[in-house]
């Protein structure tokens, strides 16, 4: 029978014991068993990893600001730094977002909040 560490051991991945017992893995099958216990390790970590996030937070007045621009400014904002924040862009999304009336301060000024998320870019 063999195990993830004779075919770590074979790619030389791993140094555990006599080399020379790992020799008689053919370096195919060796490849194929590794590039398979790798996509199960991420796929395990994958799920366990929460998503990575951003923000983007402003007060808007809506008779200087087309609201409809204002909301889509937010939305670019939030995933560049959920981006940033080292979060695959491939899979950022909006999560959240809220466009609160602020009765207290002068003209149509709204707090948009808008918060992306996406997982966390596996650099390989």
């Amino acid at each position: 029978m063999i195990t993830a560490t004779d075919i770590a051991d074979r790619l030389g991945v791993a140094s555990v014991g006599d080399p020379k017992l790992t020799e008689r893995i053919p370096l195919e099958t060796a490849n194929k068993a590794y590039e398979a216990m790798r996509a199960m390790v991420e796929d395990a970590i994958g799920s366990a990893i929460p998503k990575v996030s951003g923000v983007s937070e402003k007060l808007v007045d809506y008779e200087e600001t087309n609201r409809e621009e204002a909301l889509e400014h937010a939305r670019q904002e939030a995933i560049a730094a959920a981006v940033r924040a080292g979060a695959d862009e491939s899979t950022a999304e909006i999560i959240d977002s809220e466009d609160v009336p602020l009765a207290y301060y002068p003209g149509k000024t709204s707090r948009i909040r808008v918060k992306a998320a996406g997982d966390l870019l596996m650099k390989h």
